[in-house]
């Protein structure tokens, strides 16, 4: 909706609240609600922008809804998750719903959903203290919070805590309440991924797929796992293929479908994979791993040697959450390139 619009459409609002305004029947409350309801109904609709407007009525009508502040940061939030990657606009708008969250809070500070929501926007912004401390003030007001749960599982297993027995402890607690959570599940198997309980993660990974065959990120993760932990190169190549049939495209599938073909010394199929990694990001690190390992296999220990260094090099400069198994990995081949 364009300013012009939105502005003829607040006026029209407002001719409609000051005709009734005198009415003994008028409820600034409630007819803010009939505003939050309608943005909430957009909002399901990702018309993110008319949900905005509408909660920004609602508040010129009722400035001390916690519920219109609440709704407000959400289409923020919604908005700036939708975008998927972090940068300077979804940093605003994460910004934005921190701000409304906080204004909902300050109104009724027992309002749960919103220090939920609010924990939401830090944790995606990397700002894993503050969220803890949201998603545990939403926990004491209600200790069966799904949400809370989940985000409490996601501060403990990210990079800052890597407290992994906590952070399976609320995810287990969250299937107690929501046996098919998938993300639960996905949550599991990454922590256990990182506890080094291979086989508990794989296991947690099967139940992704079980409960949604669609969940490309949990093939892949089944494949990497399998492949490069449990030196499980038939189930790897396996559950690579089941990501490739979702994704063709996806770098991540391919490049694990060369580290099966490799482990089971297909090395010509694996060149092919490795090929197209590299025709999809030609600074792919993983890739050049993989070359040098059919190099060194094929005898050709020079050129093996140059795309380990290559290598090691891009996965230096890379933010992969497995960079040391993988840097340690190269400079093992480098070895033995000697």
């Amino acid at each position: 909706m364009s300013k012009k619009k939105n502005f003829l459409y607040i006026i029209l609002v407002f001719l409609i609240i000051f005709s009734f305004i005198k009415s003994p029947y008028y409820n600034a409350q409630k007819f803010s609600e009939i505003f939050i309801k309608i943005g909430i109904e957009e909002d399901k609709l990702a018309l993110y922008d008319l949900a905005v407007l509408n909660y920004k009525i609602a508040l010129l009508i009722d400035k001390k809804s916690a519920w219109a502040y609440n709704a407000l940061g959400t289409s923020y939030y919604y908005k700036a998750k939708r975008l998927y990657i972090l940068n300077n606009v979804t940093f605003r708008l994460y910004s934005q719903a921190i701000i409304n969250y906080s204004k909902a809070i300050e109104l009724e500070p027992g309002y749960y959903f919103a220090l939920v929501n609010r924990g939401n926007c830090y944790e995606r912004l990397g700002k894993y203290k503050v969220a803890l401390k949201d998603y545990e003030k939403a926990l004491e007001l209600n200790k069966n919070d799904p949400d809370a749960l989940y985000g409490l599982s996601m501060v403990y297993g990210s990079d800052d805590f890597k407290q992994y027995d906590k952070a399976i402890e609320a995810l287990n607690k969250l299937i107690e309440l929501k046996p098919k959570h998938q993300n639960a599940y996905f949550g599991l198997g990454w922590c256990y991924d990182f506890k080094g309980d291979y086989v508990k993660s794989i296991r947690n990974y099967q139940k992704v797929v079980e409960l949604n065959p669609q969940r490309i990120d949990a093939w892949i993760n089944l494949s990497y796992v399998s492949e490069l932990k449990l030196k499980d190169y038939k189930n790897g190549l396996y559950y690579a293929d089941k990501a490739l049939q979702l994704n063709p495209h996806s770098l991540y599938a391919i490049s694990n479908k060369s580290y099966a073909l490799i482990g089971l010394k297909r090395y010509d199929e694996a060149m092919n994979y490795v090929n197209m990694q590299l025709k999809i990001d030609a600074n792919h690190s993983r890739a050049y791993s993989q070359r040098g390992q059919i190099e060194l296999a094929k005898g050709d220990k020079i050129n093996a040697k140059k795309d380990f260094e290559k290598a090691l090099k891009l996965e230096k400069e890379s933010d992969y959450s497995d960079k040391d198994i993988i840097i340690n990995m190269i400079e093992d081949f480098i070895k033995q390139c000697q």
